[in-house]
């Protein structure tokens, strides 16, 4: 039985040591681990985005300062300045993006009472790297919306196109993307829709359409309701039929129109689901300022790499966590979860996992639930 001494030691539980040794195995011969092991490397990454270090240097002297409590977590070596910015440049970042894509997996098949809908956001975040390297990295993910978690990665060159990204991937048909206009292509749109896969976008201007059987409407903030088909050239490449959304947008004084293939979800909802696509660039925000992955680490883009995904797993980690509480204080919001670990990580004999499981946000599970099943029966 592992030994639990603190809040820090209780978040790794949360990746069990036999699988990430096991993934480990597929990409390392255990050569590596003269010096420093790939745990040490690995701990201490995630003791880095739990101390919210400005720097790696700072990182090392944080954690050098709790030498007493390394035993515990695991950590078998001093950590070196050197020895783990060498590490960080030197040993594949795959394996970190393998287990990252294990525990995602992982949590879906355990939690399968939390994933029940399939509403994903698309979008991409760009890391500035061009202090070290010659071009800027850009993250794309595919994110879930319901539980603000990212289901899947993927690391290009920032001159690559949101698009590109997205028509390399595999959807299930009832997947619902919520996309902006950077992902906007009639072939593509129309590959969805054949497969049953459900969108929800905006119109690049000067796209032709067609508007047939408009309704006006006075619910909220929507305007009216159409149903729209392409004309011209994209007409060719779509050849199914839109539902087009009008929305007042009161802090803008404007409206816009939102476009979807669903044509049996309550207009309201669909402006909802829309409006909710800002969450991930919450979420990029949150990650970028709480995990630092403004403050880069290293010069190399391996060791970039592998910081931006061991603050990925770090998050995941502690969303497992904070599905496993019962203490009323860590539902205040994620952020005063974080600095209470952050506070408390190596306090001695301090445990939270105990008890029951949290209550359920209950405005937001009807929203999905409506999604589910439209007709409310």
């Amino acid at each position: 039985m592992a030994h639990v001494t603190n809040l820090f030691r209780q978040v790794q539980l949360f990746c069990p040591r036999h699988v990430f040794e096991g993934i480990a195995g597929h990409h390392f011969d255990g050569s590596e681990s003269r010096k420093l092991s790939l745990y040490d490397q690995f701990t201490f990454m995630l003791c880095a985005h739990a101390s919210q270090a400005n720097s790696l240097r700072e990182a090392v002297e944080f954690f050098d300062a709790h030498q007493n409590r390394q035993y515990h977590l695991g950590v078998s070596n001093p950590i070196r300045l050197s020895t783990i910015s060498d590490a960080n440049r030197d040993r594949n970042a795959d394996f970190f993006r393998d287990l990252y894509a294990f525990l995602i997996g992982q949590t879906q098949r355990d939690h399968k009472d939390k994933f029940p809908c399939p509403i994903k956001i698309m979008d991409s975040t760009t890391i500035s790297s061009q202090k070290f390297l010659a071009h800027n990295l850009k993250l794309h993910v595919l994110f879930d919306l319901p539980n603000e978690l990212t289901l899947s990665a993927e690391f290009t060159d920032d001159k690559v196109s949101d698009l590109t990204w997205a028509k390399s991937k595999e959807y299930e048909p009832g997947d619902m993307l919520i996309f902006d206009r950077a992902y906007f292509d009639c072939s593509w749109w129309e590959k969805l829709n054949k497969n049953g896969v459900f969108f929800i976008s905006r119109l690049k201007s000067g796209i032709l359409t067609q508007s047939t059987q408009e309704e006006q409407i006075n619910e909220g903030n929507i305007k009216s309701v159409a149903k729209m088909h392409f004309t011209g050239e994209a007409s060719s490449a779509y050849s199914g039929t839109l539902r087009v959304i009008t929305v007042h947008d009161e802090r803008r004084n404007e409206d816009f129109q939102i476009v979807t293939n669903n044509h049996e979800l309550p207009a309201s909802t669909i402006a909802e689901l829309y409006k909710k696509r800002w969450r991930i660039e919450f979420y990029f925000k949150w990650i970028k300022q709480h995990l630092k992955i403004k403050q880069l680490f290293s010069k190399s883009e391996n060791g970039i790499k592998i910081q931006i995904w061991t603050a990925l797993i770090y998050y995941l980690l502690l969303w497992l966590m904070r599905e496993t509480l019962c203490k009323t204080m860590v539902r205040e919001s994620f952020l005063s979860f974080v600095r209470f670990i952050k506070m408390h990580m190596f306090t001695p004999n301090m445990s939270l996992l105990q008890g029951k499981r949290p209550p359920a946000d209950t405005g937001q599970r009807e929203l999905f639930q409506l999604f589910l099943n439209p007709t409310g029966q």
